[in-house]
């Protein structure tokens, strides 16, 4: 991560998601909502209650929206 260098390019043709935990302190909606940028197709922020580690407590609804996406 120290040595990356972003390179722009025109985007990925595919949709994007993104998950995170809504009171997590490593990562903002804010920074999240960047992955924005790498997509020309449709983006989604989801948003589940808990912090970094929401998936230990959020697992099923986690799955499910995944679901949702592979479906």
């Amino acid at each position: 991560m120290e040595t990356y260098q972003y390179r722009a390019n025109p985007g990925l043709l595919c949709p994007v998601a993104a998950f995170d935990g809504a009171d997590d302190p490593r990562v903002s909606p804010v920074e999240l909502q960047a992955w924005q940028m790498l997509t020309q197709a449709n983006f989604a922020l989801h948003l589940f209650p808990g912090g970094h580690f929401y998936l230990n407590t959020q697992t099923q609804r986690l799955l499910s929206t995944i679901v949702s996406y592979l479906s």
